[in-house]
């Protein structure tokens, strides 16, 4: 469930355009939005906010280098968790190169953008620090 407090909530400058829905699909937007006493704009909004949400890649980074590090943690010693380990820290590596061009991208974009809810870019560097820690072995 979406809490309506986590959403961007649409303002009169949002890009607007014209969507055709069959008739019973707009019916049951419309009962729903009464429903949630939101208008169907909003309930639209918020079924498309749940299907597609923000993903944060430095989250994402984070969580999946965990997870590798726990399955790499689960293994006998040996060459073949040494193989793994050089593997992703060739991957990290490959990454952080990536991040890093990323980060000057938006370093250059933050001169001009204030942090907002729609460019939520306020502290790359802090995160990006956060994932250059070296793979406990």
């Amino acid at each position: 469930m979406i809490h309506t407090e986590d959403m961007a909530q649409p303002t009169q400058t949002d890009p607007q355009f014209k969507l055709r829905l069959p008739a019973d699909l707009k019916d049951r937007v419309q009962r729903a939005s009464e429903r949630n006493n939101r208008s169907m704009n909003a309930e639209i909004v918020a079924a498309l906010e749940e299907k597609f949400p923000k993903v944060d890649l430095f989250d994402a980074l984070n969580t999946a280098v965990i997870e590798a590090r726990d399955k790499l943690e689960k293994m006998e010693p040996g060459p073949e968790r040494d193989a793994a380990y050089k593997r992703l820290d060739e991957q990290l590596a490959y990454a952080h190169n990536a991040l890093g061009e990323i980060e000057k991208d938006l370093a250059d974009a933050l001169k001009s953008q204030e942090p907002s809810a729609d460019f939520p870019f306020t502290r790359p560097k802090v995160r990006l620090r956060q994932l250059k820690q070296p793979p406990k072995k």
